[in-house]
């Protein structure tokens, strides 16, 4: 699942939050996931992610906690949950690029599902939802199913390590420590087309606008993936000149 949102104040304002930036990333994770799909990624005092049924019950917060975020916090203290930070995994962190009129700093965390939970998009942000085996194609998904790039790149990556270390739990325990690199693409005009280019393309560097280090250690497997793309203008919002 890829819910989306910004992060708010009350992320790291209020228990089980704390003034950490990383910190309140990871409670804006799990309260934006609440709100579109109903999954509860907090934590009994024991750990265990919370029980199916206390999910059920608190369902009936999801439009009051999308109206004011500082309820999930409250909503989960009341009911005796709290957030794990360990449970989730700083996947991967893309900036929209710097010619973009509208940009994004975004971060993608990776998780494990809640034993029988289930997902319920009966919210104004999510209209139906849909469990699928991507089709891979050099790691990153078919463009018709994933059109965004960052999402793209980002489910290519799990589906290599997924794919390296055999089942979800190594790869939870693999990749706990991963190291996170900001992915900045730079827009140029080739052959009549705004291209992205990725950090590990030949011309990246060269290319006019801001963009990551030239010493940045970009994740060897993204090298496997393609170093330039044409984005669908409607979903990214790259200007057309």
């Amino acid at each position: 699942m890829f819910p989306g949102g910004k992060l708010e104040p009350a992320d790291g304002s209020e228990e089980p939050a704390t003034d950490d930036r990383g910190s309140a990333l990871i409670v804006a994770a799990c309260r934006e996931t609440f709100e579109e799909t109903g999954i509860v990624l907090a934590c009994h005092e024991n750990g265990d992610f919370c029980a199916a049924d206390l999910a059920d019950e608190l369902q009936r917060f999801r439009a009051d906690v999308s109206q004011n975020a500082g309820l999930f916090a409250s909503v989960l203290v009341a009911h005796g949950l709290t957030i794990v930070p360990e449970r989730l995994i700083l996947w991967s962190h893309w900036i929209t690029p710097s010619i973009v009129p509208k940009r994004f700093d975004t971060r993608f965390f990776v998780s494990s599902m809640p034993p029988g939970q289930i997902v319920r998009c009966e919210s104004a942000e999510a209209a139906e939802f849909r469990w699928l085996d991507l089709p891979l194609h050099g790691g990153m998904p078919d463009e018709s199913l994933v059109q965004a790039p960052p999402t793209r790149f980002s489910l290519g990556d799990l589906a290599l390590a997924l794919h390296q270390r055999g089942s979800l739990g190594r790869l939870m325990q693999a990749e706990a420590a991963r190291s996170v690199v900001p992915i900045m693409p730079k827009m140029l005009r080739i052959d009549g087309r705004m291209t992205a280019l990725m950090p590990w393309d030949p011309e990246y560097q060269a290319a006019p606008g801001e963009g990551v280090p030239a010493d940045a250690e970009i994740p060897p497997q993204y090298l496997q993936f393609p170093s330039r793309i044409v984005p669908n203008l409607r979903i990214s919002g790259m200007p057309t000149d």
